[in-house]
């Protein structure tokens, strides 16, 4: 989480409205880094659900985020998935909705059908949500 003073001048600076985030590192206890990043957003967060310790020290293997401004609070759902790599929002407008997704997919190094049930999960969100 070194890039968070970057991080927070691009939000600042450039007026983003949405920014997505990968890390593999997003671990439980330190999630809430994300909702203090900037005063003017609210960060959907799922951490890893199943970290791994090397070296005396814990590893993700998951973890994404949505930052949203919170201007746009009152048109934002958050989509209930059960995957720690997978975190959404919906936004619903007047006459559509636009669902917003984040996915952390698995690295080479893990088995195919782990990849396979992310895609899985990931293409339900889709179709419960469009």
């Amino acid at each position: 989480m070194t890039g968070i003073p970057y991080l927070t001048s691009v939000l600042n600076e450039r007026n983003i409205s949405v920014c997505d985030l990968s890390e593999h590192w997003l671990l439980p206890h330190n999630s809430s880094i994300l909702d203090s990043i900037y005063s003017n957003y609210r960060a959907h967060t799922v951490t890893c659900s199943s970290p791994s310790t090397f070296n005396g020290r814990t590893i993700g293997k998951g973890g994404v985020s949505i930052l949203g401004h919170k201007s746009l609070d009152s048109i934002v759902q958050t989509v209930d998935i059960n995957c720690d790599r997978i975190v959404a929002v919906k936004r619903c407008l007047q006459y559509s909705s636009i669902l917003l997704v984040q996915v952390y997919l698995p690295a080479s190094g893990h088995s195919i059908d782990i990849f396979k049930d992310t895609v899985d999960r990931l293409s339900d969100c889709v179709a419960a949500h469009v």
